[in-house]
């Protein structure tokens, strides 16, 4: 079966000019892991919750580095500090999307999305034709193509 036959078409997508809280917001509201990134309706980027998670380390690593001292007077202060969170969701999705994105053609099979995102240990493959996005493909819509399979 191709890939164009199970993909979703028209994804939540984000800009690459996009703040990363947009594109939090998007998954959380679409309750997805991912988002491509696209510029003038050609694939730039994927954004996922890897990536958040990441984001969140290394933001919080180098400001933590800066300027310990008020980091610590912020904690005593509150529990709840939030303010390199903050920063953090204001920054723009090309500063954390990943740019090597691995996508499949809408002519390739089943068959090729499983064995890409099974090389490259991802949960979806935005599809492709040409370099236009025209949806994505996920884990989750190869498990429902094998529980079809007579």
């Amino acid at each position: 079966m191709l890939v164009r036959h199970m993909m979703t078409k028209r994804p939540a997508t984000v800009k690459p000019d996009d703040t990363f809280r947009k594109a939090v917001s998007i998954m959380a509201s679409k309750s997805v892991s991912g988002c491509p990134v696209v510029k003038s309706g050609n694939l730039v980027g994927i954004v996922t919750q890897t990536d958040a998670i990441r984001a969140m380390d290394v933001y919080g690593k180098i400001n933590r580095s800066e300027d310990v001292f008020s980091l610590l007077t912020s904690m005593l202060k509150s529990k709840q500090d939030t303010s390199h969170v903050r920063k953090l969701l204001n920054v723009k999705v090309e500063k954390i999307m990943n740019k090597k994105v691995v996508s499949v053609s809408v002519e390739h099979d089943v068959y090729e999305a499983a064995r890409l995102m099974n090389k490259h240990g991802i949960d979806r493959l935005p599809v492709v034709d040409e370099s236009k996005l025209v949806g994505i493909i996920t884990k989750s819509d190869v498990m429902k193509f094998l529980q079809k399979v007579k």
